[in-house]
Parts: structure tokens; C-alpha cells; sequence
């Protein structure tokens, strides 16, 4: 009588059990690791495995992107690092943890402190008029500005000047006369009934004389300069 032992198949290659006259190639999505292999093995989280993957278990996904789930074929399967993570190295299971204060990190990015290089995927330094904590960008309020790269915290428009949102310096925006802005204003205070203003970039309501009219920031530095 013939051999009762199954035939041996190469690597990436399985025989379907005793009476097996021929071998298969392994299916995507599985490996099939050494010569008596007689089922395919689902192939890892973290990697990818193509038709006929052998003892390699297919390759891993690249930087940048993680699998956690099995039996995936294909390098598009990996999934790009996700908003506020980075994904350090080869064969990620999972995101390694959120990115830095004053970066952000918005898609692929494979470092806590991006560079702004596409190498280190999509993401980089704090934009001026941004703020970024914990990997997340977000645009400075009005009555706040950002005028340098890399905050993790938006600061107070300068009294005298007010900031719309999302500004790009403390002195952009002159308050106008008939009104006052003091500091973290978003836009020009409308003078009450009754009062005026004639100075631009005017902080406050000043009471004298019955009469109330606003003073400018350059009249108050010149007040404490005496």
C-alpha cells in the first residue's frame, strides 16, 4: 500500500490532510509556515499577509500605522495613525500613545514630536494661531493670540488691541474709537450712553468730571513712565 504520511509542501504552501495528492497555495490573510502544515494559520495583528505567505507571516505595517485585527492581506489594511498618536516602528498592534504638547499630529505620524517633514507623517510644531495639547491643534479663541510656533496654550490679547480668534499677534487689531478693549477682548467694547471715546486703542472707561471718556494704552504707559 502507498505512504499513509501526508506530502510535504513548500513554504507559503499546505496540503488539505492524508489523501491530499496535491498542495494549495496558502490563502491571503493567512501563512502557512512549514512543509507539514495541513490548515492555514490567520495571519498576526500588525502584519499583512498575501496569498501564499509562508514561515514569514507576510510583512509588517509600515510606520506610522497599526492593525489590530488578524487575517488582513493587504498593505492598506493597516490603518494610518490616528489623530493626536504616533505609531513608532514596524508592526503596530496599536497607536503608542498621544503626541506631545505643542505638536500636533494629525494622520501617519510616527514620532511624539513631529517634525513638520513629511518623513514623520502629517503633522509637526504648534502652528502661530494654533495651540496643540496632547497631539490635538486647535485655533485660538477671540480675545486670545498665538504669535509663535509651538504653544501649547493660546495667551490674552494685549489690552488696547482686540483678537478675533486665531490671531497671530497681541497688537493686530487697533481698537477702534467709541469704544475700549482691554486685555483678552474678541472685539471693540462699545462706549455706554452718555460717555465717548476719542483715543484709539482706548482700554478702559475713565470717571472725571461727570464725563466719562476711554483712555488709550499709550496714555497709561506714558502715566506710568512719569
Amino acid at each position: 500500500g502507498g505512504s499513509s504520511a501526508p506530502i510535504e509542501c513548500e513554504d507559503g504552501y499546505y496540503n488539505e490532510g492524508l489523501r491530499a495528492k496535491t498542495c494549495v497555495v496558502c490563502p491571503a490573510g493567512s501563512y502557512c509556515p512549514d512543509k507539514g502544515t495541513v490548515s492555514p494559520t490567520a495571519c498576526p495583528a500588525g502584519r499583512y499577509c498575501p496569498k501564499q505567505s509562508g514561515s514569514s507571516k507576510g510583512s509588517p505595517c509600515p510606520e506610522g500605522t497599526f492593525n489590530d485585527e488578524t487575517n488582513k492581506s493587504e498593505s492598506r489594511d493597516c490603518k494610518s495613525c490616528t489623530t493626536g498618536f504616533y505609531c513608532s516602528g514596524t508592526g503596530q498592534t496599536a497607536v503608542a500613545g498621544p503626541c506631545q504638547d505643542s505638536f500636533y499630529c494629525q494622520s501617519g505620524v510616527i514620532t511624539d514630536r513631529p517634525t513638520g517633514n513629511e518623513k514623520t507623517g502629517i503633522g509637526g510644531p504648534c502652528e502661530i494661531g494654533y495651540a496643540c495639547k496632547a497631539g490635538l491643534r486647535e485655533r485660538c479663541d477671540p480675545g486670545y493670540y498665538s504669535d509663535t510656533t509651538g504653544l501649547s496654550e493660546c495667551l490674552p490679547c494685549t489690552e488696547g488691541f482686540y483678537c478675533k480668534g486665531g490671531e497671530s499677534s497681541a497688537e493686530q487689531i487697533t481698537c477702534e474709537a467709541g469704544g475700549y478693549c482691554p486685555a483678552k477682548s474678541p472685539h471693540t467694547i462699545k462706549c455706554e450712553a452718555g460717555s465717548y471715546s476719542s483715543a484709539l486703542e482706548a482700554t478702559s472707561d475713565k470717571v472725571g468730571n461727570g464725563d466719562r471718556k476711554s483712555e488709550s494704552g499709550k496714555e497709561k504707559k506714558k502715566k506710568r513712565e512719569r
